[in-house]
C-alpha cells in the first residue's frame, strides 16, 4: 500500500476492478482467510514500521526481495527454494 507523504514507490499492487470497494483492510482479511501467515505477518509488520517511522519523523526504506537463498530453517521448501527446485528439475 502506497503512502505517497512518506514518498513510497510500490514493487507490488492489486488492481482493483472499476467500482471495486475492495479496501487495504479487505486484503489483509483475504491474506488471513487463506492461512497465509507469513504473508500476513510481514504485511503487518511493514505497516507497523511505517506506521513508526511517520510518527518519529524517521526516513525508512521498506526492501521486499523477490527471492531470498540461504540455508533452511525448517523441515519444508519456502517459496525462494521451491522456485530453485522447479528450476534445477527441470520442472519449468
Amino acid at each position: 500500500m502506497q503512502d505517497e507523504a512518506a514518498g513510497e514507490v510500490p514493487v507490488a499492487f492489486v488492481v482493483k476492478s472499476n467500482g471495486s470497494k475492495i479496501s487495504e483492510e479487505d486484503i489483509k482479511q483475504y491474506i488471513s482467510s487463506r492461512q497465509q501467515w507469513y504473508v500476513l505477518s510481514k504485511t503487518l509488520a511493514e505497516e507497523a514500521a511505517w506506521k513508526f517511522s511517520k510518527e518519529e519523523g524517521l526516513d525508512m526504506v521498506a526492501i521486499n526481495p523477490a527471492m531470498v537463498i540461504g540455508p533452511l530453517l525448517q523441515p519444508t521448501l519456502n517459496t525462494s527454494a521451491g522456485v530453485i527446485h522447479t528450476i534445477l528439475s527441470f520442472s519449468i
